[in-house]
């Protein structure tokens, strides 16, 4: 039987999306990863995306950090300081391989204990290997969340993990000991591998070399785990060759499709635990989230390609640019007749709104939203065009009227005030 890594991810990540829709209902704030990138590994960028695309599905904000080869050790450790202190941060993480020139140990371990999501910081392993509560690994936590989504049996079953890296195969043993299978760590120079691997029920090989794992190297009717991703000739193959393993063993995970979904499935999970622990730690000094001001910038314009990069849109390509340097993403709101925003800038907590009602009947979209998250108008920033204003002027307003532009008047009539804070330019 085939281990479907993908379907079981695409179950999971809809539960997160409806556990963080809850969350944001109860405590005001969205979950928040913030991903460092340092320098430009091909591997990485692919990594990164994926990462990002996944927690935008579950509706999890994203930081991306992204950094030059040259950033120095000082500069990537005042970095992390930030974001460790960033309550609306709750989950980091520093994507590996670094340039030579920057410690990774050090690195990874400037990452605060509760944010620590890839679970790779010394503190989160001790805990591990004390069978304490603590963020693990993402691809051997994966591992165990598919073996028990298959009800697959670990108590009382020997398992072998063929590797001993600190991300895949230290971790992963120890994940398995703590479920009281009995576990051999086999490696390369491993003697007799062979009668080793075969004495397996629960079969783990991350090793890193194409179909290393051969039919004669498994037990009848084990269970094969493969982590390896090996590119030879433009194709992926595991560490496992699975046409001749699948023929011998009960359970197999493919490559691609098998481990790595559950990898990136087990990263947003460990970034809710996070964000909870964090969440609570707040609450019980006092610092509740709803009580913190969350800034909603609104921008106006016409939905539509006629009117793109119009005059009258320059709200529209203002909350766009936002977007675009912060790493923000639109989604729409159906309910709010409006394309939203939601992530951190300098620190606080926005909302980026673009009302699809049309101009004229902007104030629909701003009220609906305004109401149904019962923010403050002192919160609210409006920002559209003035055309009797002279080219390239940009005029800032807490209150009055609209001066005629239709679109504030619309805000304006709806919220029942005109103290609105606004910026208009031409």
């Amino acid at each position: 039987m085939i281990l479907d890594g993908k379907s079981l991810s695409k179950k999971r990540k809809e539960l997160i999306k409806e556990e963080v829709r809850q969350l944001i209902d109860i405590y005001g704030v969205t979950p928040c990863l913030a991903i460092v990138k340092v320098g430009n590994d091909p591997a990485s960028e692919i990594y990164v995306r994926n990462k990002i695309k996944a927690a935008t599905f579950c509706q999890i904000n994203t930081k991306l950090i992204e950094l030059n080869e040259e950033t120095t050790m000082d500069e990537l450790l005042s970095i992390i300081d930030k974001l460790n202190q960033d309550i609306y941060i709750h989950g980091i993480l520093v994507q590996l391989p670094l340039p030579s020139h920057l410690d990774e140990r050090v690195i990874i371990d400037r990452i605060s204990v509760l944010k620590d999501v890839d679970g790779f910081g010394l503190l989160n392993k001790g805990k591990l290997f004390c069978s304490m509560d603590a963020f693990t690994p993402a691809t051997p936590t994966g591992i165990m969340t598919m073996l028990e989504e298959y009800n697959i049996e670990v108590e009382g079953k020997e398992a072998v993990v063929v590797g001993r890296s600190n991300i895949v195969g230290k971790p992963m043993a120890m994940l398995l000991l703590n479920k009281n299978a009995t576990v051999t760590i086999a490696h390369s120079r491993t003697k007799n591998l062979n009668e080793v691997t075969k004495r397996a029920d629960i079969l783990i090989v991350a090793i890193g070399k194409a179909k290393f794992i051969t039919a004669d190297m498994v037990k009848p009717k084990a269970t094969v785990i493969d982590v390896g991703i090996n590119r030879v000739d433009g194709k992926l193959y595991g560490d496992v060759d699975f046409e001749s393993v699948e023929k011998v063993a009960n359970y197999i995970t493919p490559v691609p499709g098998g481990v790595g979904p559950l990898t990136i499935v087990t990263l947003l999970e460990n970034t809710i635990k996070a964000y909870r622990k964090i969440v609570k730690y707040c609450i019980s000094r006092k610092r509740i989230f709803r009580r913190i001001s969350m800034y909603i910038i609104v921008g106006l314009g016409n939905p539509g390609k006629e009117y793109a990069k119009t005059p009258h849109n320059v709200g529209f390509m203002a909350v766009d640019m936002i977007a675009e340097y912060y790493n923000i993403k639109f989604m729409l709101s159906q309910k709010h007749q409006a394309m939203i925003g939601e992530g951190i800038i300098e620190g606080e907590k926005c909302y980026l709104l673009k009302p699809l009602t049309y101009m004229n009947l902007s104030g629909n979209a701003v009220r609906s939203f305004m109401e149904y998250y019962k923010y403050p108008i002192d919160d609210l920033l409006v920002i559209f065009d003035d055309l009797d204003l002279p080219l390239g002027k940009i005029r800032i307003r807490e209150t009055g009227s609209s001066g005629g532009h239709k679109g504030m008047k619309s805000i304006i009539e709806n919220l029942g005030t005109d103290k609105i804070k606004r910026i208009f330019y031409n």
